[in-house]
């Protein structure tokens, strides 16, 4: 697959809401916008009145336009400060990602689903259980920012029900109880509860382990949650200022980016959070819901129970 940042272009189309169109000056004519089309530096964008378009540049840089008009590449090319050498390999890389997931999905039946939220629970997925997305039960599943979202599956339907939340030591002593109505938690390890006599956060180990408070018997396994180290946590935090620092001035689509960086770190949880920001900024673009469900579904874990 030839690279993103490879191509001959100066735009590529990440979002598109709207009945947006361009005028393309290979084929002359006006043509209907759509994910993954390639804007030329002599072809000119048509927006629709309440339109929401979000383009990568050539750079990595993104572009976000939300007003009715028209518009010359070129003269969004000069709007875009680029950097020619920073982290440019990186941004590649990740938006090469983004774009396969998209256009895999719109060329499948499943891409509306998906930005429905529709059948996101599996076929296999345990019914029995409450299963957080992108947490193992089966292992330690690191995290680096201080602030993580915990979601999870399985009660029916979840987001009209009361769970209770329990955090535990190491040593399986209780750090912290607490009631929510739905099914997301935002585990904070700045909280008073998950500090020690010392100062220290508890952070080494815990567990986190979800149950209905209607019903104990329906509750979700084990999942044990560590904090990444301090040599590791600078060196992601580095690596993420970078990343920002080249897509500068920021967008809200660079989140898309950001989530897609820790995923490939193996932050699933960090990913999450990034995740479920965006969609609270963005709940009505189409392309996010798509990347969101899409994370959500390559990430949960099918644990099958025995006996």
């Amino acid at each position: 697959m030839q690279t993103l940042l490879g191509q001959d272009y100066d735009f590529k189309v990440l979002v598109n809401s709207g009945s947006n169109t361009f005028y393309n000056t290979d084929s002359k004519e006006l043509e209907e916008l759509k994910v993954g089309d390639i804007l030329n530096s002599k072809d000119e964008l048509i927006t629709s009145d309440n339109c929401y378009i979000g383009l990568v540049h050539k750079s990595g840089q993104t572009l976000e336009l939300s007003e009715q008009g028209r518009y010359s590449i070129d003269m969004l090319h000069d709007q875009i400060k680029w950097q020619e050498n920073i982290a440019k390999w990186h941004l590649n890389s990740l938006w090469d990602k983004v774009f396969e997931a998209l256009l895999e999905t719109n060329n499948s039946n499943n891409s509306h689903a998906l930005a429905l939220g529709l059948n996101i629970q599996p076929t296999g997925v345990n019914s029995g259980k409450l299963q957080v997305i992108a947490a193992n039960p089966r292992k330690l599943n690191p995290v680096f920012k201080e602030k993580v979202t915990m979601r999870w599956i399985g009660g029916f339907p979840p987001d009209e029900k009361l769970y209770v939340v329990n955090v535990l030591d190491i040593y399986d002593r209780l750090l912290l109880s607490k009631n929510v109505l739905g099914s997301k938690f935002i585990l904070d390890f700045s909280d008073k509860r998950l500090i020690n006599d010392d100062g220290a956060s508890d952070r080494e180990f815990i567990t986190v382990i979800v149950a209905s408070e209607d019903n104990p018997d329906l509750n979700s396994w084990r999942y044990g949650i560590t904090k990444i180290s301090r040599k590791v946590a600078e060196q992601v935090r580095e690596e993420v200022q970078i990343l920002e620092e080249a897509v500068s001035p920021p967008t809200l689509l660079d989140k898309v980016l950001i989530a897609t960086y820790f995923e490939e770190k193996g932050l699933l949880l960090d990913a999450l959070a990034t995740y479920e920001d965006l969609i609270q900024e963005l709940p009505d673009v189409y392309e996010v819901k798509v990347l969101y469900n899409l994370f959500i579904h390559r990430n949960l874990q099918r644990i099958r129970v025995r006996g």
